[in-house]
């Protein structure tokens, strides 16, 4: 009886043995199925059936088995089942920490979808910023044109105010204070409503050119205002000389080319072509050409206002002055009589130098066609 009692026993301590690496294997096995829970631990629950099972077979075999083999087997059957409330306590510690990843993985993608929500956001205020951008540049731009055209409008006024200012003092008026003309007819009578003004647009009109005074400027503002106060029963021209584009030269400009009555928009025409007028340096001061052309294609004027600085030259060339009295002669047969002529002599040489050639050219010319009248400024 004890020969099958000692081969019952080791029968018995392999399907322990067994029954422990079952055991081992879950032990490594559980760790990577997280996402089986449920069945470990109920394979757990299972195994812990089997040893109470175990136990109670432990207790019909203690009076059958050697009290060594049993004291063995006793022994590893508590070491399983300290193992096994070991590795319930590390599966359910697993189960802890995987809700807490598993929460700590939600709330990761909702902040990136936050994130991703607020990317979004942002290229569209980019997008938005860029056109905000370009609008404010595109509005500085259009203010820096404005208040240009604001400063040149009151650079402009102001120079009007100072003319309008000498007008009311120097011969438009009784009170006269002003430094009295060379040989002048204070007075600033038209002969008629028909006329038309000729500026000297030469180089010696700007102070780089003559040393003392811009010249052009004045003119341009004195004329503009003397059209301003006109009624629109006046009718009128402006004619330059010389005149230059690029690299070509001519003697003279009209504007209209006829006189024309100074109505709102006439007058707004005729603003925009003085504005026009520039100068330039070595383009000399042909006189007869823009006299003789006025007074060959305007037949009904009654009045011309010359406005010169210089003494009377060739077109283009200010380096060869022409005698004064052949164009004199020449005026007055083209005129013989029938305009006015009046002359405005610009710049200080008028004061300073009162026997110049130009001070005598402006006086006769005034004075030999129908007694115009002459102002030196």
């Amino acid at each position: 009886m004890a020969k099958e009692i000692n081969i019952f026993s080791v029968s018995f301590l392999d399907l322990l043995s067994g029954a422990l690496g079952a055991v081992i294997i879950l032990y490594i096995i559980i760790p990577k199925m997280t996402a089986q829970d449920a069945e470990v631990l109920e394979t757990i629950k299972e195994m812990q059936v089997n040893v109470e099972s175990i136990d109670s077979m432990m207790l019909l075999l203690e009076n059958s088995v050697d009290k060594e083999l049993f004291a063995e087997l006793q022994e590893k059957i508590q070491n399983m089942n300290r193992q096994m409330i070991i590795l319930t306590g590390e599966v359910k510690n697993l189960q802890g920490k995987v809700k807490e990843l598993q929460a700590q993985l939600s709330q990761c993608r909702e902040e990136l979808a936050k994130l991703q929500s607020m990317e979004r956001e942002v290229k569209v205020l980019r997008d938005r910023i860029k056109k905000l951008e370009e609008e404010i540049r595109q509005k500085n731009e259009a203010l820096k044109s404005k208040q240009e055209k604001i400063n040149s409008l009151q650079s402009e006024n102001e120079a009007l105010r100072k003319y309008r200012q000498w007008m009311e003092r120097c011969g438009f008026t009784p009170e006269d204070d002003c430094p009295p003309p060379v040989n002048a007819d204070i007075g600033f009578k038209f002969k008629g409503k028909r006329i038309v003004f000729i500026l000297d647009a030469s180089g010696s009109m700007l102070e780089a050119s003559n040393g003392k005074e811009d010249r052009l400027y004045p003119v341009k503002a004195a004329v503009k205002m003397i059209l301003a106060v006109m009624g629109s029963d006046f009718a009128a021209d402006i004619v330059q000389f010389p005149y230059f584009e690029g690299g070509s030269c001519a003697g003279y400009r009209a504007n209209w080319r006829s006189a024309e009555p100074l109505t709102g928009s006439g007058k707004e025409d005729a603003f925009r072509f003085i504005y026009a007028i520039n100068s330039q340096q070595g383009n000399g001061t042909p006189s007869e050409e823009a006299i003789l052309y006025v007074l060959n294609n305007y037949p009904d004027i009654s009045d011309i206002v010359f406005i010169s600085d210089g003494t009377p030259t060739m077109a283009c060339d200010d380096t060869n002055p022409v005698p004064i009295d052949p164009i004199l002669e020449k005026v007055r047969r083209a005129n013989n009589g029938r305009v006015r002529i009046n002359t405005i002599g610009v710049g200080s040489d008028f004061f300073s130098n009162p026997q110049s050639d130009q001070v005598r050219f402006m006086t006769e010319l005034a004075r030999e066609n129908d007694n115009g009248f002459f102002i030196g400024l």
